[in-house]
């Protein structure tokens, strides 16, 4: 690259050839892209999840979907426990219910085979074992949408409790399970 002409905004003109103007396009492409994809700074902090001498400090890891929480064991060591970051949870209880409202008509097995694949693979992500309260909340949640949503199929008899406690019975939901020790 030769550096010609005047500055002009305190910029240089450059001149090249063909296949150095081709090698500064990437760089600068490359470095338009390294830029854009750099996160927001961080303050610095001291990592709590680090300090056996803390008692329940979280933190969150940006862009991770589980909250670490720095606990003890029942022996009274010093452990990380995860929990399912509520933004997460909420975001795939709506996918379930927008999925029920649009398949609420079909037939109530069809509907159970779709419910335990969704539930299946949120288990196999979120089954940890100190994570079992946000799963089974999971759970609880799934089970209560579904019932709603079985309920605005008529407008005659309405869907009790009873009625969907047979209704599981017959096609019943997945558990909760812990997939990762």
């Amino acid at each position: 690259m030769k550096q010609t002409g005047k500055r002009s905004a305190g910029k240089p003109h450059a001149a090249f050839d063909v296949a150095g103007a081709g090698n500064v396009a990437m760089v600068v492409g490359m470095r338009s892209i390294a830029k854009a994809m750099e996160l927001p700074p961080t303050p610095t902090v001291r990592a709590p999840a680090l300090d056996p001498t803390c008692e329940s400090l979280g933190v969150q890891i940006p862009g991770a979907t589980l909250l670490f929480i720095c606990a003890r064991s029942r022996q009274g060591k010093f452990t990380v426990h995860v929990k399912t970051i509520d933004k997460r949870l909420h975001r795939g209880l709506k996918a379930i219910a927008d999925w029920c409202k649009e398949h609420r008509h079909d037939p109530v097995d069809k509907q159970q085979q779709a419910l335990n694949a969704k539930l299946r693979s949120h288990y196999q992500y979120y089954g940890r074992r100190t994570n079992y309260a946000s799963v089974y909340r999971f759970y609880l949640e799934v089970c209560g949408i579904w019932k709603k949503w079985l309920n605005r199929r008529t407008r005659g008899n309405a869907m009790t409790w009873k009625k969907f406690r047979d209704i599981l019975r017959e096609n019943p939901l997945l558990k909760p399970r812990i997939m990762h020790a």
